[in-house]
């Protein structure tokens, strides 16, 4: 995803457009990736669920507070419908059994588990972020310490599911 004015990102309405836009190619561009991709493997196709449930909540995150903040959604109905087809949520890939398996993975699967983890990780870091902001405009966080900041952005990116209906 393309920088972000940060500082200005509750400015404007269209700042949140822009970044839900940038997300809604990546979710794209993750529809991409499937069995007939060299390297494909369950371990991978359950990074990209789990890829894809991360930015799903993200773009609900970003509706959510640009209602809150403009006091008007930030799309037409016909927009928000498709945003919320844009994914559907599906079994896990890797049964709990599985989860802590060790897999014997080729030199083509593991590039593409190492890129579908790369990217993964830069989305779940640029949501942290999000959350940051987002949290410093609607509630004075100057009384805690970077450490309680960082332990409650963890508390949200983990233990809360933002939707939309």
């Amino acid at each position: 995803m393309s920088r972000v004015p940060w500082k200005n990102l509750v400015q404007h309405q269209s700042q949140f457009i822009h970044l839900d836009e940038q997300i809604r190619m990546k979710q794209f561009d993750l529809s991409a990736y499937n069995y007939a991709v060299e390297g494909w493997t369950k371990v991978a196709a359950q990074e990209i669920l789990e890829h894809q449930r991360i930015l799903y909540k993200m773009r609900c995150y970003i509706h959510i507070n640009c209602c809150n903040i403009f006091g008007q959604p930030m799309m037409s109905k016909n927009e928000f419908e498709n945003m919320k087809l844009s994914f559907r949520d599906t079994d896990n890939f890797l049964s709990e059994n599985e989860e802590d398996e060790t897999f014997n993975l080729t030199p083509s699967e593991i590039s593409l588990l190492y890129e579908i983890c790369k990217d993964k990780t830069n989305s779940v870091n640029f949501f942290k972020k999000l959350l940051s902001v987002l949290l410093d405009f609607f509630h004075d966080l100057t009384m805690i310490t970077p450490k309680e900041r960082n332990q409650m952005i963890e508390i949200i990116f983990k233990r809360c599911n933002f939707i939309v209906e």
